[in-house]
């Protein structure tokens, strides 16, 4: 071997050690940050002995694409024993986003006895981390914690949602549908297999829908024989699984996962509000508006403002 082969090949073994060892690294810090992740985060509980999930006059999508409406949209349900005051919130990850000021202000001036967020799972870091990772539901949970009172998910075990929508459904569909939902949040450039494979794992461990798709070429198949001359599912634009377009089933899904969402989260509500609690509850503007003739129904609510 001559001298500059074999600088060549200690060149190339190397680079090779220098690689591997920038991978270790990288794979050390995924661990890290998923066990920080893990370690600082936990999962609501959902409030106990809820009223029977009623039929409730939910607002369809039609309707609230005629609704003109303030944003943030709060509607207040006073009450000598049990109250309410629903903040109807514009989505936000940024902690300063002018919402979450107004609603601090809202919560100081109502001085609730319980808080609803409109998440399954909590931060136990500090509001502006939280808000980064969950949103704005993420504010009650912090001043629920730091006032020392019980704060709830809104949102339906995931077993009485799925399980309402699988008369409608296949299980590979609903599959499908949860998903696209979460890889479809993010940017296409933001996107990757390996983030599909695990939303696949997850989400086929979720009541129901075991092993409904069991690989992400499962996947593959199941999209290519629903969608033949759809673009590739890895391409979708979040609107696809939105529940107020109508170019497929998974809008159609969208729409239903909603409206289960909408009765529980009536349900949850009246049902705290009839033990005499003041709930404090931050949601999405568009599920206020589209609750409030229920809400209005079941408890006699003013209007909103």
């Amino acid at each position: 071997m001559t001298d500059s082969m074999r600088h060549g090949a200690d060149h190339s073994a190397s680079a090779k050690r220098a690689a591997r060892s920038r991978a270790a690294r990288t794979f050390a810090v995924s661990v890290s940050l998923a066990i920080l992740l893990c370690s600082c985060t936990y999962g609501l509980d959902t409030v106990g002995d809820v009223a029977p999930l009623i039929e409730a006059p939910i607002m369809s999508y039609s309707e609230y694409a005629a609704v003109t409406h303030d944003e943030p949209y709060v509607l207040s349900f006073p009450g000598d024993t049990g109250s309410l005051l629903y903040f109807g919130s514009n989505h936000t990850m940024d902690p300063s986003n002018a919402q979450i000021d107004s609603i601090v202000t809202l919560w100081h001036a109502f001085k609730p006895t319980v808080a609803l967020a409109e998440s399954r799972k909590a931060s136990r870091g500090s509001m502006s981390a939280g808000v980064k990772t969950f949103g704005e539901s993420a504010v009650p949970v912090s001043l629920a914690r730091e006032a020392g009172i019980p704060v709830y998910t809104m949102e339906p075990p995931l077993e009485s949602e799925i399980a309402a929508l699988l008369p409608s459904w296949s299980r590979e569909r609903l599959l499908l549908f949860y998903v696209l939902r979460s890889y479809t949040a993010r940017a296409v450039s933001r996107r990757s297999d390996g983030q599909a494979r695990e939303l696949v794992r997850e989400r086929g461990r979720w009541p129901g829908l075991e092993g409904a798709i069991p690989s992400l070429a499962a996947m593959d198949s199941i999209w290519q024989v629903e969608f033949p001359d759809g673009p590739p599912w890895r391409e979708l634009p979040w609107q696809a699984t939105w529940p107020t377009g109508s170019e497929s089933w998974l809008n159609e899904i969208s729409a239903a996962v909603n409206r289960v969402r909408d009765q529980y989260i009536v349900a949850v509500i009246s049902s705290l509000v009839a033990r005499g609690e003041r709930v404090f509850a931050v949601i999405g503007s568009s599920h206020v508006v589209m609750q409030e003739p229920a809400l209005r129904q079941v408890m006699a609510a003013p209007a909103g403002h």
